[in-house]
């Protein structure tokens, strides 16, 4: 049961009402997992990293390994982002 007294205050003759709105977000059925939803294989899933990729200078490239992660995106959504990356299902999951 939820306490209403946490998000109503009221004032005089006026009340304000404290509304929480529910984010979907795709990713939340796969929060807890680390095996790829599709092909149910643990070691071609790689983890997803955000930010904006370290440059080499030494070989003029991004610095990667594509073998430990993948490259997301520059910035992260705060409340909806994949956690893994299947390399054999090219999923995000």
């Amino acid at each position: 049961m939820v306490d209403f007294r946490d998000h109503v205050a009221v004032y005089n003759d006026s009340a304000t009402v404290e509304l929480t709105p529910k984010i979907f977000c795709e990713y939340d059925k796969y929060r807890d997992q680390d095996i790829c939803p599709v092909c149910s294989k643990k070691k071609d899933c790689l983890k997803v990293i955000y930010g904006l990729p370290m440059y080499n200078a030494a070989t003029g490239g991004i610095l990667s390994n594509k073998d430990e992660y993948w490259i997301g995106y520059c910035d992260k959504d705060p409340y909806c982002y994949a956690r893994w990356y299947c390399v054999k299902c090219k999923k995000l999951f």
